[in-house]
């Protein structure tokens, strides 16, 4: 297996000094060409050495791992972003297969991320990744926001706005976009419940979840369901009845 040159770029220099020695103990694949602390130092050495890897902080003394990314010449590599977000970003980012270390970093979480960067060194959809990365950490919500869809053979960069609703089928998730798209993707309806909640979603059933947006009306014959745009009929269970009427303020 080729060798796979890496940069670190991280303001804190113990954080740096213990990636390092996790790096130089573990993964002898890898080796660490260069070293920033700051945006302007880490532009020019990726620029210069050209790594096939960054592992790039996202705040810095001098400025985002944002603002680093959109300044580079050399684009034509792989990013593990290390931070410290809360619980809610770090799902965001599993989901939506962007690779990113919690710190202070582990050496499990370590060899899983460098496992998807050696599965996917000839990958070039991660641009496509790091403009949902910046929308999301910038806060744009509403009808552009999106979020990463995988099936089988795509990758799909959906606006949250445009889900219908998500369908739980076994360990699937089924997904409903508008107008008439369906995408199945191999992750539970729960890891995206924990995801799309605070977007304005409502799980009503244990197989069922809706973006409020497009509830049309609550049905109240057969225990309660709900229609959504594009004629989507959806049940909702009696122990969540109260709860989606309350939420609704039909109650």
């Amino acid at each position: 297996m080729n060798v796979i040159n890496c940069i670190m770029v991280d303001d804190e220099k113990q954080a740096r000094n213990a990636l390092r020695d996790l790096l130089q103990s573990n993964f002898p694949l890898l080796n660490i060409v260069a070293e920033a602390d700051g945006v302007s130092a880490a532009v020019t050495v990726i620029d210069t050495c050209k790594p096939d890897l960054i592992f790039l902080d996202i705040n810095l003394g001098d400025g985002t791992g944002f603002q680093v990314l959109e300044k580079l010449t050399w684009k034509d590599c792989m990013v593990i972003f290390t931070t410290a977000y809360d619980q809610y970003a770090v799902s965001a980012f599993r989901l939506n297969a962007i690779d990113y270390l919690l710190k202070p970093v582990m050496a499990d979480d370590l060899q899983v991320a460098i496992e998807k960067v050696q599965g996917k060194l000839s990958d070039r959809y991660t641009a496509r990744q790091l403009e949902w990365f910046k929308e999301m950490m910038q806060g744009n919500k509403g009808h552009e926001k999106k979020i990463v869809l995988k099936d089988n053979d795509t990758i799909y960069f959906v606006k949250v706005h445009d889900i219908i609703r998500c369908q739980a089928e076994g360990t699937y998730t089924e997904f409903y976009i508008y107008p008439n798209q369906k995408i199945t993707v191999s992750r539970s309806l729960k890891e995206y419940e924990d995801l799309l909640l605070p977007f304005g979603f409502l799980r009503v059933h244990h197989s069922h979840m809706v973006n409020r947006e497009k509830i049309q009306k609550f049905i109240k014959s057969d225990g309660g369901s709900l229609l959504l745009e594009g004629n989507h009929l959806v049940p909702v269970s009696q122990r969540r009845r109260t709860m989606v009427l309350s939420d609704l303020k039909l109650d």
